[in-house]
């Protein structure tokens, strides 16, 4: 009975996708890329965490109207020119950035300089969670597991 009850809970929480231990495996990319979809222009970019983002499966949901670049030490150059001169740059990533040298990040920061910006938070941390990254003492503590921020010209 207890090993019914297990497999039952364990059903409903995988299709109503809470408290994973991994939130990646919960990670919302149908609904970013539905949202990139429907927003992001043919001349935008998107730039994507390969660090900390399951990209190739993001890849699988974009219609591939908008440019994708996957952020790594080899795009970055590339990356930096091509969120220069695009209307509006689009930026998916975990908040938990593992790049080195917070290259995520920090490419988020430079491309998004002086342009209005929206971030929306996915994937929410349940409270165990939470107190599991304040205990290992990760600062700050984030709220919700994934980030996709619009920053530029067709920013609402």
């Amino acid at each position: 009975m207890a090993l019914f009850l297990s497999y039952l809970s364990s059903s409903v929480l995988y299709f109503r996708r809470e408290n994973y231990l991994n939130l990646g495996y919960a990670a919302p990319l149908p609904e970013i890329a539905a949202t990139l979809n429907r927003e992001a222009g043919p001349r935008d970019v998107i730039l994507v965490d390969s660090f900390n983002t399951d990209f190739q499966a993001l890849a699988m949901y974009l219609s591939g109207r908008t440019r994708m670049i996957v952020l790594d030490s080899k795009s970055e150059n590339a990356a930096r020119e091509e969120a220069k001169k695009a209307p509006t740059l689009w930026v998916v990533r975990n908040t938990r950035d593992v790049s080195p040298g917070g290259l995520t990040p920090r490419m988020w920061h430079e491309g998004c300089a002086g342009r209005p910006e929206r971030n929306t938070l996915l994937e929410p941390y349940a409270t165990w969670q939470k107190t599991v990254l304040k205990a290992a003492r990760f600062q700050p503590v984030p709220t919700h597991f994934y980030q996709l921020t619009a920053c530029g010209e067709n920013v609402k």
